[in-house]
């Protein structure tokens, strides 16, 4: 199996696993996907920027017109609250709601388990090496995207 059809595998697992476990706990209509920007969402507060339309889109790389789109759905299906600027009232921020914050409890313990699920077939030998390579390429990924 190639490196890409075996992480093609690999993310495709992780998605169906993720989207089962997302309807188990009641939440069928949020997606990997939309999962994506309630975790640019959180991280940018984690940072200390504001998660506007711009930075979302920025952080995810796609169009702004697709951010707001998204954030419709999931203000829709009150996964975020949006904050309305008091200086410029078409000017807002986002943050993530009690259910949002919720799926992010969800995502976390679902990735401890696949990251189990992950490891077992390997020696810890293999985990090692697996870890320093897989870190490796991830970090000249970073550095081509972020440059």
């Amino acid at each position: 199996m190639t490196i890409f059809k075996s992480m093609d595998t690999c993310y495709k697992f992780f998605n169906r696993q993720l989207n089962a476990e997302f309807l188990k706990a009641g939440y069928g209509e949020m997606t990997f996907n939309s999962y994506q920007y309630l975790i640019a969402i959180y991280k940018l507060h984690k940072d200390g920027d504001r998660a506007t339309v711009t930075e979302i889109a920025h952080r995810l790389s796609v169009k702004k017109s697709s951010v707001v789109e998204m954030v419709k759905t999931l203000l829709k299906h009150q996964y975020v609250i949006k904050k309305e600027n008091l200086n410029d009232k078409r000017r807002f921020t986002l943050e993530l709601s009690d259910k949002g914050f919720d799926m992010m409890k969800i995502e976390a313990a679902f990735s401890e388990k696949m990251i189990r699920f992950f490891y077992d077939p390997l020696e810890p030998e293999e985990a090692e090496k697996f870890e320093k390579i897989l870190g490796k390429v991830a970090q000249h990924l970073e550095d081509e995207v972020f440059q």
